[in-house]
Order: structure tokens, then C-alpha cells, then sequence
């Protein structure tokens, strides 16, 4: 009874918003493949890697909610077309599904790098270590950390038979953490020197539907923490963890809402 109530999965919940990894765990270990609120739940690498890979689930949700939609509006007819108010609704769409997921990239991986300082000396040390850290930032703290897909076929994962039509939460960020993928996973460590075996994280999905602007990305990440850690003196958060706020508009989305910092001197 204990164990069935501490893994309730509930994204909504404050404790969840501040640190999802301990419900992540528990998940893994209690209920790696569970049903809530009308869909399957993942949490382990190598299904969550699965299913992103895989030919028997579509990411094809919201176009097909779209289509419905507009069969709907129009009776099936090709007539319906989007407005100027609506094409630019679009563009904004675009333009903040990879602002947001980008800035969360920086924040989080900076708010690592603070909380571990010896691995913020190292990259300050050598800045050209400013691509291990993005790596190891995304895999540690995943700014995208749930994604859905619908199944087309009925498909077994875990033991359980998804039926097709039934949709699947990826929980990137623990699988992420998952020890059978990450040695030390709950570490953050710009230098991981992994096996060759070991898998890749996630965080950018994985396969045909990996992020388009992955690479742009992490490439915006990296510049951002070579040049930060190249400022001539240490940063040092200006405020205690407790005073840290995150981001509340999306459930997909883990970022905070402001990082401050202290730059200080060399003495």
C-alpha cells in the first residue's frame, strides 16, 4: 500500500515542479510501465528508447487532432486555409517551442555547474570542455522531460499489451537517470568517460523523430558556457536553492524562471 502511493505519478504536484528525480526513481523500481489518467506511463531507458525508435508509435498527435479538426470545419473539404493572424500564431509557436526548450538547456546546465563547483572549476580550467558539460547537462537535467506518442499497432512493452489509439508518456528525464543505461546517474560530471556500450541520453529524443534543432541547441549551450566560464573571476549563485522558482506554463518544460549569479573577483 506504502509503495503504491509513493509512485503515484503526478506531474501537477509542487514537489514534482522542484525536483522530479526521487518520483523518477521510485517509478523505475516500483512501476516502470504503468496506466494513469488514460495513458501509459515509461520510465526506463531502454523502453522509452524503444518506443521513440520504433515503427509501431507515430508522434503524429496534434497534426491528426488538426486534421480532425479542420474535416470537421470544412466537411472534409481542402478549402480551409490559415488566415494571416493565424500563420503568424504559428510562427510564434515555432519560434518558442526552440526559445524555450533552449533557454531551459542553458539555465539548467548552468544551475549544475553551480551546485557542483568543482565541476564548474574544471570547465573553467579548460573551457573547451564547454561541449562535454552541454552533453552531460542533458542527460542530468533534461529540459524537454516528457513527450507523448499515440501507438498504431498493438504492441507489447514491459510485460503490458498497448493497444493501439492508446497513448504513451515518455519520461525522458528518467530515463535519463536510469542506472541500467548511466553509470553514476544521479552525477553530474562534464567528463564522463563512459563505455562505448553505453547508451545516449535522450534529452533530444532519439531516431527519425529527434529534435530538428538539436544541434543548433547545443550549439547555443556550448558557446553560452565558454564564454561565461572565460570571465575572469568565479560564478557563484546569488541566491539560495530555496529561493529558486521554476517554470510553471508547461508540464513538458523543466526551466527555471530567473537564475541570478554573483561574479566575483579572482582574490
Amino acid at each position: 500500500m506504502t509503495a503504491e502511493v509513493t509512485a503515484r505519478f503526478n506531474p501537477f504536484a509542487a514537489e514534482f515542479r522542484r525536483d522530479p528525480y526521487p518520483m523518477y526513481r521510485v517509478l523505475r523500481e516500483t512501476r516502470p510501465v504503468h496506466k494513469t489518467m488514460g495513458m501509459w506511463v515509461l520510465t526506463r531507458h531502454a523502453d522509452v528508447r524503444a518506443v521513440l525508435c520504433g515503427g509501431a508509435f507515430s508522434a503524429a498527435l496534434i497534426p491528426a487532432l488538426v486534421s480532425r479538426q479542420a474535416a470537421a470545419t470544412t466537411g472534409g473539404t481542402d478549402g480551409d486555409r490559415l488566415d494571416d493572424e493565424e500563420a503568424a500564431f504559428i510562427c510564434v509557436m515555432c519560434f518558442v517551442a526552440g526559445h524555450e526548450t533552449t533557454k531551459s538547456m542553458i539555465g539548467n546546465g548552468l544551475l549544475a555547474l553551480l551546485r557542483h563547483p568543482e565541476q564548474g572549476e574544471r570547465l573553467r580550467r579548460d573551457p573547451r570542455q564547454a561541449g562535454p558539460a552541454v552533453t552531460e547537462a542533458l542527460r542530468y537535467d533534461s529540459p524537454l522531460q516528457l513527450t507523448k506518442r499515440v501507438a498504431i499497432r498493438d504492441v507489447e512493452i514491459g510485460g503490458h499489451l498497448v493497444s493501439a489509439g492508446e497513448q504513451v508518456l515518455l519520461c525522458l528525464g528518467a530515463a535519463n537517470r536510469d542506472p541500467e543505461a548511466f553509470g553514476r546517474p544521479d552525477e553530474f560530471d562534464i567528463s564522463r568517460d563512459a563505455p562505448a556500450s553505453t547508451p545516449a541520453h535522450l534529452a533530444l529524443g532519439h531516431g527519425m523523430h529527434g529534435c530538428l534543432g538539436g544541434a543548433l541547441a547545443q550549439l547555443q549551450a556550448t558557446v553560452a558556457f565558454e564564454c561565461l566560464y572565460r570571465l575572469p573571476g568565479r560564478l557563484e549563485p546569488a541566491v539560495p536553492p530555496s529561493a529558486l522558482e521554476w517554470q510553471d506554463r508547461s508540464l513538458i518544460v523543466r526551466g527555471l524562471k530567473r537564475l541570478p549569479v554573483t561574479l566575483r573577483g579572482d582574490s
